[in-house]
């Protein structure tokens, strides 16, 4: 297999290129294409848990409110709407006999006695609670730095033990930031174990799942540390280089765009079985960053090679 040929990784871009568009990559919706969240929204849309969010689109990037959390998770719970419910404030709403079936099952006890709030955005830590509470998980004293005691501390700390959460950076939970729809998505795959489906490929262009063969041109997705928070950076990038390697049954040692990257524990593909693993690479990039979670795919056919990625925290 010619492995080693084409394991791109654009990270040597993030500083400075603009994503270029992919084509041939087609999923559920069009407007997550290239996004690393789109094998998991296909996911949920293929099990009914999403139709999106009109016509073609699933708006991405858009907050999730209280009032689809309760669809989503009523959805992914298969509960029964319901039309009666505690709360005075969602009369009319499109997911307001979601809202009853979740308030039934002991999900959601409102923002106050007779109110749910259904158009606030749900934080990071308000969903954390929702998903410990729909799975009855055990509650774990979380260890994220950001995350102090009280109500949703240890439900932070037990989605994180379950592999629901890998946080939003080294060490970090953003408790307060709103969870988007992308994010969401990832968050439900993970808890309720709904296989992701990735995205079609033209296969007349040649193109990976996430690397084009011909044009040079990857997806990337990593966390880069701003002063107190972090930001995602995400995209196609057009690489400047073929990226140069020497390897080893352990070890990968690259250089992207003069950026050196070292890939640890590197598996040997042998089967379709094991299509999906889960890297620690150490990378000069910045003095931010220290360590990225790296995975890689292979198609399964024996002249096309391994795509490796930097994973998004979510």
């Amino acid at each position: 297999m010619k492995r080693a040929l084409f394991l791109l990784i654009a990270i040597g871009l993030l500083l400075g290129a603009a994503p270029a568009q992919a084509a041939g990559i087609s999923g559920a919706f069009t407007d997550d294409d290239g996004s690393f969240h789109e094998p998991d929204i296909n996911g949920i849309a293929a099990v009914g848990i999403t139709l999106g969010c009109g016509g073609t689109n699933f708006c991405p990037l858009g907050s999730v409110t209280r009032a689809e959390m309760a669809s989503f998770l009523v959805r992914s719970l298969a509960l029964t709407p319901s039309s009666t419910g505690p709360f005075t404030d969602i009369a009319g709403n499109i997911h307001a006999e979601n809202i009853n079936a979740l308030a039934a099952a002991g999900i959601t006890s409102g923002c106050s006695a007779t109110a749910f709030c259904p158009m606030d955005l749900v934080s990071r830590e308000q969903m954390a609670t929702f998903l410990a509470r729909a799975l009855e998980l055990a509650p774990v004293a979380s260890t994220f730095t950001d995350v102090g005691p009280g109500p949703h501390f240890e439900n932070i700390g037990a989605i994180a033990v379950a592999g629901i959460t890998t946080g939003c950076g080294p060490g970090l939970f953003c408790p307060y930031a709103a969870v988007t729809r992308e994010q969401m998505a990832t968050f439900l795959v993970r808890a309720f174990k709904i296989d992701p489906i990735y995205p079609q490929i033209d296969a007349v262009a040649g193109r990976f799942p996430w690397c084009t063969k011909d044009g040079l041109m990857c997806y990337v997705s990593v966390t880069v540390p701003l002063r107190n928070q972090y930001e995602v950076r995400e995209g196609f990038y057009e690489l400047t280089e073929e990226p140069t390697l020497e390897s080893a049954s352990t070890r990968v040692e690259m250089t992207l765009n003069g950026l050196p990257l070292t890939l640890t524990d590197l598996g040997v593909i042998e089967a379709s079985t094991q299509r999906q693993r889960t890297f620690r690479a150490i990378t000069g990039l910045s003095p931010g960053i220290h360590t990225l979670l790296v995975r890689w795919y292979w198609n399964g056919l024996v002249e096309q090679t391994t795509t490796v990625i930097i994973s998004v925290y979510a």
